[in-house]
């Protein structure tokens, strides 16, 4: 719902930007193959230059998730026609059982090889507590990607007070977040902390601080509502964004090329050099008009993008499993075969996890909290 609709409406479906979730998990995907950058294939060169960038699909993820927040909730959170506590049982409905039912083999498998020595990480991560532990083993624990939805569980939270905040305030509020961060990074530049890994690939504290820390990726959400105000206050259906579209999808590839063939500091590369980018995408697509936007419509791609939260959560897993067989195996396949094969493994299950798992499960729970 824009902010000049009537209460009576529902916020209409904004199918473009559902499809966009499934490039942005396939981005993510993409950087956990990490063997197409370590041994010789046909997309090697590609590989290293753009898929280790595939990270950046969570900024896309976080900003995306501010917009999506406005859209759906920002006029019944301000009119009351919504409880703050239905408000947080239907987003915690959302992303919390998927998150329990992806744990839950990580969690038998943890406490057969560690026993009760890991109660304390996988209590931590159940309860989706994990980005505010600046320790590995805490913040990436059995799901591992899994952190980024104790950040998104922050966002709700952090979402009840921002919706009331008028949009000067929350330019203000977002430019102060910003100049922390760009003050901090630049610290750590300065010191020569610019990466956030160690030579023998360990991570160094800058990685929670940048890329996990929920406070400091706080900023990726604002900008996400901030985009949503600019984009339906301006808002002309009429208009084709065709060329607006382009030219968001050209600065990303640019972008991914420029910052990794040049090795800017990761710590910049984790949020800020992005998410300028990922909120040009979000604001180029929001209309719905151009030659992409309707590509983007078509059936398929939505359900792929309805499904991209299932992709998002199982497709390391579906990865590390395979990786581990394959490897004892004595089937010679080539790596990048290989890879596609993967890939389409991973998408299918998504698929088929979102249809019979998440979906039902979600829906079922929808139905019985609004009956509250």
């Amino acid at each position: 719902m824009t902010s000049s609709a009537p209460a009576e409406q529902q916020p209409y479906d904004l199918p473009q930007l559902t499809s966009l979730r499934f490039f942005a998990a396939l981005g993510v995907l993409c950087s956990h193959l990490i063997f197409l950058r370590e041994i010789d294939n046909p997309i090697k060169a590609i590989a290293i230059i753009f898929f280790g960038e595939g990270h950046s699909g969570v900024t896309f993820f976080f900003v995306l998730s501010g917009f999506i927040m406005m859209h759906a909730y920002q006029s019944s959170l301000i009119q009351k026609t919504l409880s703050t506590k239905t408000y947080l049982l239907l987003r915690l409905s959302r992303i919390w059982p998927l998150h329990l039912i992806t744990a839950l083999p990580f969690v038998f498998y943890f406490f057969y090889k560690y026993g009760s020595d890991i109660s304390g990480v996988v209590a931590v991560n159940i309860l989706m507590l994990q980005s505010w532990v600046p320790i590995v083993k805490y913040y990436i624990s059995l799901n591992a990607v899994s952190w980024s939805l104790s950040v998104e569980l922050f966002f709700y939270v952090a979402f009840l007070f921002l919706v009331r905040v008028s949009f000067k305030s929350l330019i203000v509020i977002a430019l102060c977040w910003f100049i922390v961060i760009a003050a901090t990074a630049a610290t750590m530049i300065n010191f020569g902390e610019s990466h956030w890994s160690t030579g023998n690939g360990e991570l160094k504290i800058n990685h929670w601080i940048f890329y996990i820390n929920p406070v400091f990726r706080l900023l990726d959400f604002m900008v996400g509502m901030l985009v949503y105000k600019i984009s339906f206050v301006k808002r002309n259906k009429n208009k084709d964004s065709t060329f607006i579209e382009i030219v968001s999808v050209s600065l990303l590839i640019i972008g991914a090329y420029a910052y990794s063939t040049y090795v800017f500091p990761e710590i910049l590369r984790a949020q800020l050099l992005y998410l300028p980018i990922m909120a040009f995408i979000i604001y180029a697509f929001s209309n719905g008009t151009g030659v992409l936007s309707r590509l983007l419509k078509g059936k398929i791609l939505v359900l792929l993008g309805e499904a991209s939260f299932s992709l998002y959560l199982i497709h390391n897993a579906i990865i590390n499993l395979a990786n581990a067989a394959f490897l004892k195996s004595s089937i010679k396949v080539p790596v990048f075969i290989y890879s596609i094969i993967l890939t389409v493994i991973c998408v299918i299950a998504s698929v088929i996890t979102y249809r019979f798992i998440e979906k039902p499960i979600h829906s079922y729970l929808k139905k019985r909290i609004k009956a509250i």
